[in-house]
């Protein structure tokens, strides 16, 4: 019998798609040509690799004839490469290789073994996990679920992982599906394989190592790509076995709930994803047992805070390059919010005595103080200071009821914050101002700044650690680091930069450095301990954070030393801008 131009039909056949692994693409094929099935066929796709695996691919095609058939095509992608190798695929199971991994010895004699004894039609199996930078290497399994693994546990979980390479396939399996050539083509497609698997079985061995590089997709967490698992999701969904549409459903249901972790630049939109499915989610018995049961989040009651950006200009001036600067910022990473500026014209100036007396005295923070409660709490977003520079999406500040960041690790700011509307605590924040005044009968002011009002209240309301880490309310509210909305640490974690116009000082503090002299403060609370820097993942611009140099280097020296090259970066960094 002869089938493509082979004498015999293959037990199995292995897809390996190329692209741009040289480095390591000998030792993906050793490890497949040393398998022990004889009747096997290694189907290699070159995917337009400009680099010089396809001499690697000659070589081992000329060396090994009966088990290597090579294929060269014009770069499509992953999904593209693994569905050309479908087309040629002739064996009885079916396997997929990534080209910078390996197989280990007698991997799929194992699994040919086990699938066969079992009278399987998919089989799942442990993987090990190759750290590229540390070359560190642990066992992770393949099968993630708490429960005992069986035909519906598989399902549940099987996007946790939903790896291709991890599992042996009847090849019929696939006779009805392609890859997608997006992102997280496997999220979309192998979920849905598994659905009309009639039985699949678990080898608990680690039988496949997994390459973890940092330039990886899965390292990549700023991509806007990332949201093509939103379409994997819609996907599985939409091909997966209609007997099988519940388990499928709470695997994505799980997916969801893992990429707002994995990828929180992108959480709202998940979020957003999740409520826009809630006919599927909310009649689903997994996910609702759960729900009830307190081991998973109900994201389709979830709100998020609106996507409006508030700020306020009072006394008519002309605005500083510093604002523009900022707003630049707002309309580059909050690209589709509505931004609303607030003026006397939009507020009632005599709301009560203290806005009244702030506004005659000319102390436009002050009146900007009350008036940023009073919005969100009417109707909700994101309130910022005319200082406050974006350097990263926004977005997962929407998913809680309301956000503050840390300015210390004793007092919480109040430059930016955030709350749906209706929110209590932004009303308890304005009840505060109510029998309150901004200048006493002497003619004295009240410049008591908001960090000491909005952080009484928060202490009040929640068991609030004063230590400036991020933490979550019992009713999901949310305090951020400083390293998160106040500066950035250069740790990657940042959002927000508060330039500290410092509007709200006198003029004697103004003159003697004003926001300036504040900031090197607040940074000084956050680097006190060594431990921080130590952490942060210092980059090429940590120039930027040594405004006090002499400090930080007398703070952190003793305790860099034992870390040789991250003090060497830093004694660098200080000599230049000394």
């Amino acid at each position: 019998m002869s089938i493509k131009g082979l004498e015999n039909t293959p037990k199995l056949s292995v897809v390996v798609p190329v692209y741009n692994t040289e480095a390591y693409l000998a030792q993906c094929l050793d490890s497949l040509v040393s398998q022990a099935p004889e009747d096997m066929e290694v189907i290699v796709v070159n995917d337009g690799s400009p680099d010089g695996s396809q001499s690697i691919i000659d070589r081992y095609a000329e060396a090994w004839p009966r088990k290597i058939r090579a294929f060269v095509k014009e770069n499509g992608g992953l999904g593209d490469a693994r569905n050309f190798g479908l087309e040629q695929a002739t064996g009885e199971y079916l396997s997929f290789v990534d080209s910078d991994d390996w197989l280990e010895p007698g991997a799929y004699e194992a699994l040919i073994a086990f699938a066969d004894d079992n009278g399987c039609d998919a089989v799942v199996f442990d993987k090990y996990v190759y750290d590229e930078e540390t070359t560190e290497k642990w066992i992770a399994f393949g099968y993630d679920g708490e429960r005992e693994f069986n035909q519906t546990n598989a399902l549940l979980h099987s996007t946790q992982p939903a790896h291709a390479w991890n599992k042996l396939y009847k090849r019929t399996l696939f006779d009805r599906f392609a890859f997608d050539p997006v992102w997280y083509e496997d999220v979309g497609l192998i979920p849905a394989v598994l659905s009309y698997a009639e039985n699949i079985g678990y080898l608990r061995k680690p039988l496949y190592t997994y390459r973890q590089s940092v330039y990886s997709i899965t390292h990549d967490d700023r991509s806007p790509r990332n949201l093509d698992v939103i379409k994997a999701w819609d996907r599985v969904i939409d091909l997966a076995n209609s007997s099988r549409a519940d388990e499928i459903a709470y695997a994505v249901y799980a997916s969801i709930l893992i990429f707002m972790e994995y990828r929180p630049r992108f959480a709202a939109s998940f979020a957003e994803y999740a409520r826009d499915k809630s006919g599927l989610f909310e009649n689903n018995p997994y996910i609702q047992k759960e729900i009830r049961d307190g081991t998973m989040k109900d994201m389709t009651a979830l709100q998020l805070i609106p996507k409006k950006i508030h700020y306020f200009w009072f006394g008519r001036g002309d605005k500083p390059e510093i604002y523009h600067r900022c707003r630049r910022s707002w309309e580059t990473f909050a690209p589709d919010y509505e931004i609303v500026e607030w003026a006397e014209e939009d507020c009632d100036l005599n709301e009560n005595e203290y806005v009244r007396q702030a506004y005659d005295a000319k102390k436009w923070a002050f009146v900007s103080d009350y008036f940023r409660f009073k919005v969100l709490y009417e109707q909700g977003g994101i309130y910022v200071d005319t200082d406050m520079e974006f350097t990263d999406s926004i977005d997962r500040l929407r998913l809680h009821p309301a956000f503050f960041p840390f300015e210390t690790k004793t007092d919480v700011n109040a430059c930016i914050l955030g709350s749906l509307p209706g929110n209590p605590l932004m009303l308890r924040m304005m009840e505060t101002y109510e029998k309150d005044s901004f200048t006493d009968a002497r003619g004295r002011q009240n410049t008591e700044a908001i960090i000491s009002r909005i952080t009484g209240v928060l202490r009040k309301s929640y068991p609030l650690k004063l230590n400036g880490r991020t933490q979550t309310m019992p009713d999901g509210t949310a305090l951020y680091a400083p390293n998160a909305l106040i500066f950035d640490a250069g740790d990657g974690r940042n959002m927000a930069e508060h330039h500290y116009e410092a509007s709200w000082l006198g003029a004697e503090a103004e003159r003697k450095g004003g926001g300036a002299s504040y900031k090197e403060y607040v940074m000084k609370s956050y680097f006190d301990s060594t431990d921080f820097v130590v952490k942060s993942k210092l980059t090429k611009n940590f120039h930027h954070l040594l405004h006090d140099r002499q400090y930080l280097m007398r703070k952190t020296a003793g305790g860099l030393r034992r870390w040789p090259k991250l003090y060497r970066l830093v004694k660098r960094v200080y000599r230049g801008l000394k």
